[in-house]
């Protein structure tokens, strides 16, 4: 648990973590926004699960 905290310790280190997470989270948004054209059942999002 010491390890996790020291990375957060180090500004650049936990500037890109910050800025991969932030990504992550802007692409999860962005694949539920549908697009006029398609159809959400041919694009099949539902089935994708990060866990």
């Amino acid at each position: 648990m010491q390890q996790i905290a020291n990375v957060f310790k180090i500004k650049d280190l936990k500037r890109r973590i910050i800025f991969v997470l932030v990504a992550l989270a802007v692409y999860r948004l962005g694949a539920l926004i549908p697009i006029p054209g398609i159809k959400q059942t041919s694009v099949a999002l539902k089935d994708f699960c990060l866990i």
